[in-house]
């Protein structure tokens, strides 16, 4: 009994496996609410804000309600057990957002100086403070603060 069979090469091109495998990895994706560029995916067109914003979201409104929730649920039925005194808490994994906070300081201190010379040198770049990098006159000087010599 011979039968006519067809070539299963057509069957796979109808099928389009690779474009299938995309999509079902997308539906994957979103049914975590995780973006892409989370992935590293080279298919994307990403750059460093696109990465950066993708972080932000990821972090806002998929890790930290669920950070919450298992916070909220150790406070409600674990922690009582050891103590009415106690309190379950985490740090925010929402990444800050340092440009929004350097423009709000400046709209704060009209941009004038708020921190002498070796206060900036101590807390940004961990170096040890100059001669004149204190007082008033530090804080309006117009040098390099990175420059030793200031």
């Amino acid at each position: 009994m011979k039968k006519n069979l067809k070539s299963s090469h057509t069957f796979q091109t109808v099928m389009d496996f690779a474009n299938l495998q995309q999509v079902m990895r997308d539906k994957i994706l979103a049914g975590f609410r995780v973006p892409k560029t989370i992935l590293g995916g080279s298919e994307s067109e990403t750059n460093r804000a696109t990465a950066e914003t993708a972080n932000y979201v990821f972090a806002a409104r998929t890790i930290k309600p669920k950070m919450e929730m298992i916070a909220q649920q150790l406070n409600e039925f674990l922690v009582p057990r050891y103590g009415d005194n106690l309190y379950l808490d985490f740090v925010d994994p929402v990444p800050e957002d340092k440009a929004q906070k350097v423009e709000e300081m400046k709209a704060a201190t009209a941009n004038q100086a708020v921190i002498s010379i070796n206060e900036a040198r101590e807390e940004y770049f961990g170096l040890d403070g100059v001669e004149n990098g204190e007082g008033e006159d530090a804080k309006t000087a117009s040098g390099n603060i990175l420059d030793a010599t200031n």
